[in-house]
């Protein structure tokens, strides 16, 4: 296959057509598949502790005293969005 036939958009999903220079979007010359707008809802798991909702003081030693609650996320395991618009 050829990455133009590989390279569509799909139903049901949100793209980004235009955008700052720099930004994904297909006026910037991204693919589809990058330029996808992925909306960051409250169910999103935590980038810092990677939805466990702690944080390890060791590496490499699982222990629960060695843990310490995700100070981003505090303990939730999930990402805090501040614009929960539409939610």
């Amino acid at each position: 296959m050829t990455k133009s036939k590989q390279d569509k958009p799909q139903a049901g999903k949100i793209y980004s057509l235009t955008g700052a220079t720099g930004t994904n979007c297909i006026a910037n010359g991204n693919t589809w598949a990058d330029s996808e707008v992925v909306e960051k809802t409250k169910s999103n798991p935590c980038e810092w502790c990677e939805g466990k909702g702690y944080e390890q003081l060791q590496s490499g030693y699982d222990e629960i005293h060695s843990r310490i609650e995700c100070t981003y996320c505090m303990g939730e395991g999930i990402e805090i969005v501040e614009d929960m618009e539409g939610i």
